[in-house]
């Protein structure tokens, strides 16, 4: 019978690469946290200028109210914007982690076959001794 062999530097590079993949995820994480605070922040921020523009408007000139509404306006844009970033970046984070699950799972994959060859190894050696024991017994007789 032809003895297979453990995959060990196979399975160590594949737990290298779910590591990395892993740290990948914290860092799209991470990012993706801090788009949606910015987001936070410009939308906030919007808002605020919108109630204060309105309340405001009654001693404006003419062209000062055009400017906060071209102002206000910008900011919605940039709120849209924003919202667009953060899509992307959850599909950036989504798609890591989707990258991670697959290296985890080839990872524990290789552990498995792994584990499964050094038993399958051990049993072989344990009836090979079994039988030099019973050869010896049976020479005795």
């Amino acid at each position: 019978m032809r003895r297979k062999r453990e995959l060990v530097t196979i399975q160590k590079l594949a737990e290298h690469g779910a590591d990395a993949a892993s740290r990948e995820v914290g860092a799209r994480l991470r990012a993706l946290r801090a788009e949606e605070e910015r987001l936070r922040q410009v939308t906030g921020f919007a808002e605020h200028y919108e109630q204060f523009s309105g309340s405001e408007a009654a001693g404006m000139t003419l062209g000062a109210l055009q400017g906060r509404r071209q102002f206000a306006a910008r900011l919605r844009t940039a709120a849209d914007q924003q919202c667009e970033v953060v899509r992307a970046e959850e599909g950036r984070y989504l798609g890591q982690v989707d990258r991670w699950r697959d290296a985890r799972a080839r990872a524990l994959s290789l552990q498995r076959y792994n584990e499964h060859v050094r038993k399958a190894a051990r049993e072989d050696g344990e009836r090979r001794e079994q039988s030099v024991l019973d050869e010896i017994a049976l020479r005795r007789r």
